[in-house]
């Protein structure tokens, strides 16, 4: 179902093409592999955009969920059959009707949607206005069970294709709080936010994709997990995001917790021991950003100016994610410093 001669796009590419699709008033269809956010997406978007949200998925519809329960009704002293719906639909303007497992569902759901999306309207219901329909679902590539699109679907919408991006999910990650130390380690090991390879999924074992990422922040963050013994802290981290993300994860975890004092480099910047391996130094960057205030941050620009270039970019990036810093004299000192360097 992919189509090789179109680019598939990031998290800001996607709104940026739903945005071109509701102004055309036209449906869209999202496809990608699994757990790269596409719910997640939509969601955050009609909430920026003030639209309710009614998200369906299809996979688990029956036709009669979808096209309404038979039931006979008198009109005009004859009886006539009618179809009841089941109240997931919205009655009132305002909405993003999100249909998500589309590719899973049965023909016959697909087909009982596809009335819905092409026409507007599914027996007595009709959908409101400023109504946006967005469909989602996987690909055949990525080993799971999907049926194929019906050619009246694929003719009428804008189907979009989306891959996970680094710099979309680093975005989405510092907004919604995820660990600065994941964010990092991410950031150092791009390869890592998603290693999803369908043709080499052996159908049960976990693997990482920024859903799972999302949800390996959650379990770190319990205490249960943090009061656990090592191996099962390790099975856990596995059975969310796969042994071989586990694996490295949690190295660089072990890292972090043989660094320098962060006190120590904000109060000493000069003083302090520098990390000497770059996985340190992207762990010890992801350590300074919570503790950097507007009132340390030059000495916290004068400790990262000792790491390597490449590295001193990198821990600066990351620790002005923070909103508070962007408007300091120091940063505005430091971009202007290499200005050159970041145009290139």
């Amino acid at each position: 179902m992919s189509n090789t001669s179109v680019n598939a796009v990031g998290a800001s590419g996607l709104i940026a093409l739903l945005s071109m699709a509701a102004e055309a008033d036209l449906a869209a269809f999202i496809q990608s592999q699994p757990g790269v956010g596409k719910s997640n997406i939509v969601r955050d978007l009609a909430k920026a955009w003030g639209l309710n949200f009614v998200d369906i998925r299809l996979a688990t519809r029956s036709p009669v969920d979808v096209g309404g329960y038979p039931t006979l009704s008198n009109q005009d002293g004859r009886e006539v059959m009618k179809f009841i719906q089941t109240g997931e639909l919205p009655i009132t303007p305002g909405n993003i009707i999100f249909l998500d497992e589309f590719s899973c569902a049965t023909r016959a759901t697909q087909s009982a949607a596809l009335q819905l999306v092409l026409e507007r309207r599914i027996g007595e219901y009709v959908v409101p206005e400023n109504t946006f329909i967005v469909l989602a679902g996987n690909r055949k590539i990525d080993k799971v069970h999907v049926e194929e699109l019906s050619s009246a679907l694929v003719n009428r919408v804008m189907m979009i294709e989306m891959k996970p991006s680094i710099s979309d999910w680093t975005v989405w990650a510092n907004n919604h709080g995820l660990n600065d130390q994941m964010i990092a380690f991410l950031e150092h090991r791009p390869e890592l936010l998603n290693d999803f390879d369908g043709a080499k999924w052996d159908k049960a074992s976990a693997f990482a994709t920024p859903r799972s990422w999302e949800a390996a922040d959650r379990v770190t963050n319990t205490d249960s997990y943090k009061s656990a013994s090592e191996m099962y802290q390790a099975n856990a981290l596995a059975g969310v995001i796969g042994a071989p993300a586990s694996s490295e994860y949690r190295g660089f975890l072990k890292l972090s917790m043989a660094l320098p004092s962060v006190k120590d480099a904000l109060r000493d910047p000069q003083g302090t021991e520098v990390p000497s391996e770059q996985s340190s130094m992207v762990a010890m960057a992801a350590a300074l950003k919570p503790q950097t205030t507007p009132d340390n941050v030059d000495n916290a620009l004068a400790y990262l100016k000792r790491f390597p270039k490449e590295y001193e970019v990198f821990g600066v990036r990351f620790i002005f994610t923070k909103r508070e810093l962007i408007a300091t004299p120091a940063w505005m000192a430091w971009n202007k410093e290499n200005e050159a360097l970041l145009a290139g």
